[in-house]
């Protein structure tokens, strides 16, 4: 395989703030015009292949190995990427009607990117010819991406776009006269980033007046392989844990990376909300834990006594909490069922033994009778 064309920095900070980088390869016409024409006559004869899309059509490995591909890859998910066995081909005929916006899956724990999927177009897609929409920055959301602007993924035949697994999408409406595929495959992330897996040219990352800003500070240095976004020079730590609890999600997603950034005022802030019953603080102050370093997989040494004291139980990492209140859950869920089985096999057995004793009456009557 050729040496991978990583992003550089500025493609990879547009990345992170949009969730999506669109990748041009350099096959001939004819190569994926064969496979636009071989995966025509499979849903044809047999239908979707589904998980067998690859088995069906060999080739299409060969743009998944392409350097810029494979480059890209390895820049958001690290050189050890897991190519995931499950695959789609997403047909939009002709007149179709435009899809919900929606995500494929929800890792409302954590915003560090794990999944990414792949859109491989082996046709020219142009606007008409209804490509998949997604809407930039939308991945850290959980309601509804409604502050951003719907953005069409079109390209050439043999466009590649790696988009985050979060990411909001939609198939748009297809006013063309030929059908539209979009092969989608999955990848997962195996190791934690030590260094950054792009070409890192330790440029100064851009900033705005975005209030996902401390978010994109946050993922930025985690993907370098840096332990901790803290500094500790926000003091205004009350305000931020009121917008915690009170405000709009953008808002929340600020106050809960401003927290992360406040060292261990924040820390602590956070941690006390993690005993809160409302699931969407707990789960605002779990990205405030991540992004100080006391996330799913890192933790600062010095943090742990101050969580221990704020909590009865030891909160080790997030990942541990999230862990152990699953247990709880499933323990509680677990009991509540077996009670339910069991009333229901005691009341059967009464209605077996009110059973037995009425067909035995009736029995000695007879007998009696006779």
């Amino acid at each position: 395989m050729p040496a991978a064309k990583l992003l550089n920095d500025q493609a990879m900070q547009n990345f992170i703030r949009q969730g999506f980088v669109k990748i041009h390869t350099d096959f001939s016409a004819d190569f994926h015009q064969n496979v636009y024409d071989r995966m025509t006559s499979i849903l044809e004869k047999s239908g979707k292949p589904g998980n067998n899309l690859l088995p069906n059509i060999p080739e299409i490995q060969d743009v998944f190995n392409h350097p810029a591909v494979h480059g890209a890859l390895t820049s958001v998910l690290g050189p050890s990427y897991y190519t995931h066995p499950h695959r789609y081909c997403h047909v939009n005929p002709p007149h179709t009607p435009e899809q919900n916006l929606h995500k494929d899956g929800y890792s409302k724990r954590h915003h560090r990117l794990r999944w990414a999927m792949a859109f491989y177009y082996p046709q020219d897609t142009p606007v008409e010819m209804g490509p998949t929409g997604v809407v930039g920055g939308s991945q850290y959301f959980n309601v509804g991406p409604w502050h951003g602007r719907e953005t069409p993924l079109t390209g050439e035949a043999g466009t590649v776009v790696i988009v985050h697994y979060d990411l909001w999408h939609r198939g748009t409406f297809n006013s063309g006269d030929r059908k539209r595929f979009m092969l989608k495959f999955l990848f997962a992330r195996l190791d934690e980033p030590e260094a950054p897996p792009w070409a890192f040219g330790d440029t100064a990352r851009q900033k705005s007046d975005s209030p996902l800003e401390g978010l994109w500070e946050s993922l930025w240095n985690w993907n370098r392989g840096h332990l901790s976004t803290a500094t500790g020079e926000r003091s205004d730590v009350a305000e931020w844990a009121y917008r915690l609890q009170n405000g709009e999600e953008v808002e929340r997603l600020e106050a809960a990376y401003a927290l992360g950034a406040a060292g261990e005022k924040g820390v602590e802030v956070a941690a006390r909300l993690m005993r809160s019953e409302d699931p969407v603080l707990r789960r605002n102050a779990g990205y405030a834990l991540c992004a100080g370093g006391g996330g799913p997989w890192r933790r600062w040494p010095n943090w742990p006594a101050k969580i221990r004291r704020t909590r009865r139980v030891p909160l080790r990492s997030m990942r541990s909490a999230i862990w152990e209140r699953w247990r709880v859950k499933r323990f509680l869920w677990l009991r509540r069922r077996c009670e339910t089985r069991l009333s229901r096999c005691g009341a059967l057995r009464r209605t077996h033994w009110a059973r037995y004793r009425r067909s035995m009456k009736r029995r000695h009557v007879v007998l009696a009778r006779r």
